[in-house]
């Protein structure tokens, strides 16, 4: 079980940096969500908390981005 840990631990903190690397908005959905369940599990090495971290700033950072992208097209 140990290891079943670490694969959603290691698997949520890549999803996280792929979705800021990506600037793609539902992937950094997806990190928090997996991020959630990392937490559920025995979190090992606080990875879940750093995906939903990682995961919010991104996805902040890309729904800000396309929201001024939108009010540019408007002026």
């Amino acid at each position: 079980m140990n290891y079943v840990n670490q694969i959603i631990g290691w698997g949520a903190l890549l999803i996280a940096l792929a979705g800021v690397g990506f600037q793609h908005e539902w992937l950094c959905a997806l990190a928090v969500v997996f991020g959630i369940v990392a937490m559920f599990f025995k979190d090992i090495r606080g990875m879940g908390i750093t995906s939903i971290s990682i995961g919010v700033i991104g996805w902040l950072m890309t729904t800000l981005y396309s929201s001024s992208q939108v009010f540019e097209l408007f002026q």
